[in-house]
């Protein structure tokens, strides 16, 4: 699962039946090996992969989430993802506002507003979050760095490309970075310029060529 240069994970239990296989970024990885050392014992493949801090009297083992909430899923997941929002949004402020003051004391008020402002929009889009929210990012994501509608089907699980494309956004950068690519105007004119060039030296050189046969 972790063996360098081909960390991934297998997800058997997936909403459309079919098992997952998906690669993980070396930032995740590293995540995931601290946490594995935490968690301690993995020798048990059936046993869950992700638990609490709360330990069994009687195995002295750090035990599963549990399954609380409607169906199968949530509870004690959902309970922890609240948890880390909340935490992160205290640290954002924290951070913020001490950037803030040591701005506002050396003098740049308008540099301490900014960061103030820069505080507020951040916590505003994190208190949206959710864990769902995160596959709309994976398919956005690999699609405007790659256009790999394969790998992005593979690494998020889904079956059709109709799929894909209904958890894809639009990124306005990327978007206009492609346009500003296209050969228009200028950029085409330099093709031109270029291609005109190259096809000159390549007659130039076909007729020398037969000068010297001649």
């Amino acid at each position: 699962m972790l063996a360098p240069g081909r960390e991934q994970l297998q997800f058997n239990d997936t909403k459309n039946g079919e098992p997952v296989v998906a690669a993980i970024h070396p930032w995740a990885a590293m995540k995931l090996r601290q946490y594995i050392e935490w968690r301690g014992d993995l020798h048990d493949r059936e046993a869950p992969l992700f638990v609490t801090p709360r330990i069994d009297p009687r195995s002295k083992k750090k035990l599963p989430y549990s399954e609380r909430g409607r169906g199968d899923h949530g509870g004690q997941n959902k309970t922890a993802f609240a948890a880390m929002k909340r935490r992160t949004l205290k640290t954002l402020r924290r951070l913020h506002l001490g950037q803030a003051r040591e701005l506002a004391a050396a003098g740049d008020v308008a540099g301490a507003a900014q960061r103030i402002r820069a505080c507020r929009e951040r916590r505003s889009l994190i208190r949206q979050v959710t864990q769902h929210w995160f596959r709309h990012l994976l398919a956005t994501t690999v699609m405007a760095n790659s256009g790999n509608l394969r790998a992005a089907m593979d690494q998020g699980g889904w079956l059709t490309m109709e799929s894909v494309q209904g958890y894809t956004h639009d990124v306005p950068e990327t978007r206009r970075g492609i346009v500003e690519g296209l050969p228009i105007g200028g950029i085409a004119e330099a093709n031109a310029h270029a291609a005109a060039d190259f096809e000159y030296r390549a007659a130039a050189a076909y007729s020398a060529g037969k000068k010297e046969k001649a």
